[in-house]
């Protein structure tokens, strides 16, 4: 993060007061979609990040500036999480995870531009079944590009 650059002015200190406050706040957005696994592009392996894990939660060692330690390792704890996963964007698995994702949004972006609300709802409940027990509904609104009180009117004729 900016550790190339040779004048301090230009450097990033992610372990500032700020910046720890920047992540933090990132850290809470993430938390809304209830990820169950967490990856990151890394030129570690698996096994080095998980090693890192374990002793930083023993005590044995400290987070430092990395994307590994601040973005991975960091909010594992917080989102209840037992495993980081290291992926290669030019690596097989990561171009297959990343086609994945890409295959995803653009489906996502499609559903907002030409489904009805109503539909990216219903969508929604045949894929996730239980999301309605796991997720507050201000944050099932807010996925499906709606306002709450169109998800409550939604709601109200599904159940006529």
């Amino acid at each position: 993060m900016d550790g190339h650059k040779t004048n301090d002015e230009f450097k990033l200190d992610i372990l500032s007061d700020q910046r720890q406050a920047e992540l933090s706040e990132l850290l809470d957005y993430i938390k809304k979609f209830q990820p169950t696994k967490i990856m990151i592009k890394s030129g570690y392996n698996t096994g080095y990040l998980m090693n890192r894990m374990r002793r930083s939660k023993r005590g044995e060692e400290k987070l430092g500036w990395r994307e590994g330690d601040q973005i991975g390792i960091h909010p594992m704890d917080e989102l209840q999480l037992n495993t980081i996963y290291a992926i290669y964007a030019s690596s097989i698995m990561g171009k297959m995870i990343i086609t994945e994702t890409m295959l995803y949004l653009q489906k996502r972006i499609v559903s907002i531009q030409f489904e009805t609300a109503a539909n990216r709802y219903q969508t929604l409940l045949k894929e996730k079944s239980d999301i309605e027990l796991r997720v507050p509904l201000k944050h099932i609104a807010s996925y499906l590009g709606i306002t709450l009180e169109t998800l409550s009117r939604i709601r109200a004729q599904n159940l006529t």
